[in-house]
């Protein structure tokens, strides 16, 4: 039948009799590598949840020495500090907005992604959170949009996988192409095909 003339899926173990020694070895650099990215995530998370836990034990050692009128008082400074925390963040956020909103807007063409492979489409996430990046520590930033951004494109995929990105000030996220979100005539298409470059 076809099914016994079909040819048999090979994993990743019997693609290692396939591969020259010189990509075995760059395969073996490559996992070693991995495994120790991720020890040392692991250490450094653990580092942190043993820091936490001193500075938690220290607090609480302390509390113990203070009366409650002292640990009222300090529960009332620190409560301040926090109120008062909150609202320079939420006026920064304000300033940084109505600059965005007065600065140029920038059009981010993300419309091509049938053209891109994976790989491509995760670069240029990368690429994003470099203007990203800039643009939130820029003196005049700018409002960026992102046009023609597939839900379940890799695109989209890789975005969200950034730590933050759904708390990215100044940056709009848009499903449409761009024609449809700003009037072609309100546009300057910058790109490296264009014959007047």
């Amino acid at each position: 039948s076809s099914d016994n003339n079909a040819t048999p899926a090979l994993g990743e173990n019997d693609l290692s009799g396939t591969l020259s020694k010189s990509a075995r070895k760059k395969r073996a650099r490559d996992e070693k590598r991995r495994a120790a990215s991720v020890a040392k995530k692991q250490k450094r998370i653990e580092t942190r949840h043993e820091k936490a836990a001193l500075r938690a034990a220290a607090a609480e050692a302390e509390l113990k020495l203070l009366s409650p009128e002292e640990i009222a008082r300090r529960r009332e400074v620190q409560l301040a500090a926090r109120a008062e925390r909150v609202q320079k963040e939420r006026e920064h956020k304000a300033e940084f907005l109505r600059k965005c909103d007065a600065g140029l807007k920038i059009v981010v063409d993300c419309d091509f992604e049938s053209l891109m492979n994976p790989k491509e489409c995760q670069s240029m996430a990368r690429q994003l959170t470099y203007v990203y990046s800039y643009n939130a520590h820029a003196p005049f930033p700018s409002l960026v949009t992102l046009c023609g951004v597939s839900p379940s494109g890799h695109i989209s995929t890789a975005l969200n996988k950034i730590s933050g990105f759904d708390k990215w000030l100044g940056f709009v996220v848009r499903n449409e192409p761009l024609t449809a979100v700003f009037p072609p005539d309100s546009l300057v298409y910058l790109t490296v095909d264009s014959p007047h470059t």
